[in-house]
């Protein structure tokens, strides 16, 4: 952040804002080999354990990369040698986010066509490959071509899910000073999923059926991103509003606490006031677990029934199976050949 500032003298124009883009895309691909190596060497056993160590590394790497540049200027700038444009560090931020997303979304599109191209010529490398060996040129069937796609497994997915969650981080924490990014956060969530669809459709593998992780872990990058929010606007209010102009830190910190507790407050009071889950969800859950049950105890009852007629089907055949051979035996050690039936059926017994 510091080189992008002296490369640029503090100046965030058009080149500027391109090259931060550029710099958050380069090392956010760098994060996801540097998340999947760590996260491989942990060695988890179970694959819960493993999404969600991944996640984390993941968040907090693309967390710092995506933001740190504005948590710079609103914190650190203005108390450098060349401080903030017109002193109005406030106003960076708010000229720098909406083109920095609008430059974001467009380079997601252009990393799905690139993936899409790189399909492409990778099929064309083939034909003309078997063209020079004097093959005929293939055509190509759906499950050929997708040998030639990415890998889209659960690497890719929290990726996907990341940048979404991310770009909502920029309501969460900036909305409040930049208020017009909310329609056009709206416009980068349209445009992530419509990349996303289409790299499914054009350049990835398949997925294969598996069970979805749910919200789980996703809920606690939300609030994160929710109490981050809460407290850079309470330090953006304490620090840049005239009325603490001069105040002391003691007495900007205090009022920057009481704001950040009395909004956490809010929170807490609100979803106790109307919480998530009401009785009558609760009862229709337990409804549904007792009718589950007991369809469980029925289908093990019936299955118990039938293993039980199985057994004792297996112990009379086993029954009979021991007197015939109890009888064929003091049979032939009587010398009662005629009593003892013949291998093949209607041939004539021999008298002794």
């Amino acid at each position: 952040v510091i080189i992008w500032m002296d490369l640029f003298e503090g100046r965030l124009k058009i080149p500027a804002i391109i090259v931060q883009a550029v710099i958050v895309q380069v090392f956010t691909q760098t994060f996801n080999i540097m998340s999947e190596a760590l996260t491989d060497a942990e060695n988890h056993k179970y694959q819960e354990n493993y999404y969600n160590s991944y996640l984390a590394k993941m968040f907090i790497f693309q967390f710092v990369n995506q933001y740190c540049a504005f948590f710079y200027i609103a914190v650190k700038q203005q108390f450098t040698n060349r401080g903030c444009v017109d002193g109005d560090c406030v106003g960076m931020i708010r000229k720098q986010l909406p083109p920095q997303l609008l430059v974001l979304a467009a380079l997601r599109v252009v990393q799905v066509y690139v993936a899409t191209l790189t399909v492409e010529v990778k099929l064309w490398l083939e034909e003309r490959a078997i063209a020079k060996a004097g093959g005929e040129p293939p055509r190509y069937c759906f499950v050929e071509k997708q040998s030639k796609c990415v890998k889209f497994r659960i690497r890719e997915q929290i990726e996907v899910m990341t940048q979404l969650c991310l770009t909502l981080g920029y309501v969460l924490i900036f909305g409040a000073i930049v208020p017009a990014i909310v329609p056009l956060c709206f416009l980068v969530f349209v445009v992530q999923l419509r990349a996303g669809a289409v790299m499914l459709s054009t350049a990835a593998n398949r997925t294969v059926p598996r069970l979805s992780m749910g919200i789980g872990i996703w809920r606690s990058v939300i609030h994160c991103l929710m109490f981050t929010g809460v407290v850079f606007s309470g330090y953006l209010f304490v620090q840049f509003e005239p009325m603490f102009t001069g105040a002391q830190i003691l007495t900007k910190l205090s009022c920057l606490t009481m704001y950040s507790g009395l909004l956490i407050f809010w929170f807490v009071a609100t979803d106790l006031m109307f919480p998530k889950r009401n009785s009558s969800v609760q009862t229709l859950e337990g409804r549904r677990d007792h009718t589950t049950k007991k369809l469980q105890e029925k289908v093990e009852a019936k299955m118990l029934e039938r293993l039980m007629q199985k057994e004792v089907e297996s112990i009379m055949e086993e029954s009979v199976q021991t007197d015939s051979c109890k009888i064929r035996t003091r049979h032939l050690l009587e010398a009662q050949w005629d009593k003892i039936p013949t291998a093949i059926h209607g041939t004539p017994k021999r008298r002794g």
